[in-house]
């Protein structure tokens, strides 16, 4: 994969923010059943808003490989009813309650998939599969989470006896926790598509012939080396064999849909056939070594044949596709109108 793409995700200082905001319809109903007296009745109805909100600093949730961010809503307590009877003359009972809510959300982060894989801390490093046809690649980065809840209410009846001349002397007051839910539940939230621009290399040839030169003379060819992807082709030039064979510039940069190129130049020493090979190594994470052959023959000035340096042209057999020599070669990129053999003797 090229250097210059990575997939870091990394939380933004306090840009999480987990929010509750519900509501719970409260019902209440007494039924009292003492001696003679008994009375049953729903004597409330409201409804309890519940908000709370929290900020933190996200990857799975914080920094911990899987980490929990909850919010609580406590509400004060309030008055449901208050009854008072007179079983005597001189004697009342007063009946009160109020209810409270006691509310827990809470959501811890799993892990990171994408593309079947699972991310689970922020050093952990991530593989993209890719298919050799493509150059833009499209991903969808999934939060896979676990929401857990407690939701319930709090109950605190009392009950009084006021006596005349006396006053009144609190009998009893206690706490009841009503539990109305809780449970677990998992949850995965998709963050929207990330794309990665991918370069690939595209030559015209994998065979450059130079013909026959004469010993001491020298031919140069200009080889077209294409960006066929989505990001910026980077590598660098070189030959391997023969000495007979240089290479300038040794490297080659291309932003996507344009062409670099290097020219080659062949000066036999020697009779007879030479072989060499021009190395490409670049960030196109397909084929990031890329051979082109030289092939070029030195002979005698009395056997020398007129001879023009052949240019890269024909099947593109590096990117599957077909380039035309009219319409994609740029014959003019180095100011040149013609490949041409250049002659000079050496001293």
């Amino acid at each position: 994969w090229p250097d210059a793409f990575g997939l870091n995700l990394a939380g933004t200082e306090e840009k999480g923010r987990l929010t509750l905001d519900a509501g719970l319809e409260l019902v209440t109903s007494v039924k009292f059943d003492i001696g003679s007296y008994s009375w049953e009745e729903v004597i409330d109805s409201r409804t309890f808003a519940l908000q709370a909100s929290e900020t933190f600093t996200p990857f799975l949730l914080a920094e911990a490989p899987i980490s929990r961010v909850e919010v609580t809503d406590e509400g004060d307590g309030r008055e449901v009813f208050s009854v008072e009877i007179d079983p005597f003359p001189v004697v009342s009972l007063a009946f009160e309650a109020e209810v409270a809510s006691s509310v827990v959300v809470g959501y811890s982060g799993v892990a990171w998939g994408l593309d079947g894989e699972l991310v689970e801390s922020p050093e952990q490093n991530l593989s993209i599969n890719a298919t050799k046809e493509d150059s833009w690649l499209e991903v969808q980065p999934v939060l896979h989470g676990e929401w857990d809840s407690e939701i319930g209410l709090v109950l605190t009846p009392s009950v009084s006896v006021c006596v005349d001349v006396l006053g009144c002397t609190e009998l009893a007051s206690f706490d009841v926790d009503l539990p109305i839910r809780s449970g677990a539940v998992e949850q995965s939230i998709s963050t929207g598509p990330l794309g990665f621009g991918v370069p690939k290399i595209g030559v015209y040839d994998t065979v450059v012939h130079f013909g026959e030169i004469e010993v001491g003379e020298v031919a140069m060819a200009q080889v077209a080396i294409e960006n066929l992807g989505e990001s910026q082709l980077d590598g660098s030039v070189g030959i391997l064999g023969s000495g007979a064979f240089q290479v300038f510039p040794e490297g080659v940069l291309a932003n996507p849909s344009q062409v670099d190129g290097v020219v080659v130049e062949f000066s036999p020493s020697t009779v007879g056939e030479v072989s060499a090979s021009l190395m490409i190594e670049t960030n196109d994470p397909y084929q990031p070594l890329l051979e082109i052959e030289l092939v070029g023959q030195g002979v005698n000035g009395q056997e020398a044949q007129d001879s023009e340096t052949v240019g890269a042209s024909g099947s593109v057999r590096t990117c599957g596709c077909v380039a035309s020599t009219e319409s994609r070669f740029p014959w003019a990129w180095l100011g040149v109108t013609g490949l041409v053999a250049l002659s000079r003797r050496r001293p």
